[in-house]
Order: C-alpha cells, then structure tokens, then sequence
C-alpha cells in the first residue's frame, strides 16, 4: 500500500507519484462527462439551436422511453448508462477525499513517532551517560546512589 522507498521515520509523507497518463479527478472539465475514468464525452444540452435528439426521454416523445416491445429505447439506455457512470464519477470523489483525509493524517502519525524516536535516543544517550557516570566512580568510595532522583 505504501511506497516502498519512503522513509517510515523522518521526512515528509508523499503518496506514491501517479502515471503519466493518469486522469487528474479533480481537473475535470466543464461540460464534459469526465469521470475520471479515461471516459471523455460530450454531455448532450439542450439549447434553442440544437437539432440533436435529446437523450432524457421527455413526456411528449411519443415512445415514452419505451419500444414496442416493452424494451427500453437507444436514448433511454443511454441516459441510464450516463447517470450510473455520473454516481461513479461522484464516488470516486468521494473516495478521493477520504483517501487525502487518510494521507493527511498517516502523516500527522509519521510526525508523533518521529518526535517520539527522537525523545527516546535523547533519553537513552542521557541514561547512558548516567551509568557511564556511575561506573567511572572508584570501587573504595561510597558510591551516590541517589543519581536518578530529580534534583
């Protein structure tokens, strides 16, 4: 899951880079269908001018959406398919937020262990000078035994 190269101590938490080619989900164009998924089509709109067919089925289309044969229209299973690809699309932004949420505070851990590690070599050189301390004193003297008290 992580990058194998990031330091687990020390340094900045970067996720690992994306590809080259990789669609930005957060640069999406304007009236674009982009959903992040390589999938780039133009999102039909209704304007004055506009000859097209429009692919919401309206109540005065004489289908209704519907063929025939009870089978749903070209237009109608393809509106279908846009809104399931448009609640994908918001989805994956949804997960995009909860994985930089996850991110921003894997880093805020990586911080309190870094201080931590570095509040335990302090502690460790400084108990190591101690019994260095103690160890230099001559066998025949009364040693102070009161060395670890707070003074």
């Amino acid at each position: 899951m992580f990058n194998s190269q990031q330091p687990i101590f020390g340094g900045t938490f970067r996720p690992p880079p994306r590809p080259r080619n990789a669609q930005n989900p957060l640069s999406r164009g304007v009236n674009t269908g982009n959903t992040g998924m390589g999938l780039n089509f133009p999102r039909p709109r209704a304007t004055d001018t506009d000859t097209r067919p429009s692919l919401v089925p309206t109540s005065n289309s004489p289908s209704g959406g519907v063929e025939s044969d009870g089978n749903p229209t070209l237009e109608a299973r393809l509106d279908s398919i846009l809104r399931t690809l448009e609640n994908v699309d918001a989805k994956l932004n949804n997960t995009n937020g909860v994985i930089k949420e996850l991110y921003s505070r894997v880093a805020g851990l990586n911080a309190l262990l870094q201080a931590l590690v570095e509040n335990m070599n302090s502690w460790t050189s400084e108990i190591e000078g101690l019994v260095r301390q103690q160890q230099a004193q001559p066998q025949g003297e009364e040693q102070n035994t009161d060395w670890f008290l707070p003074q």
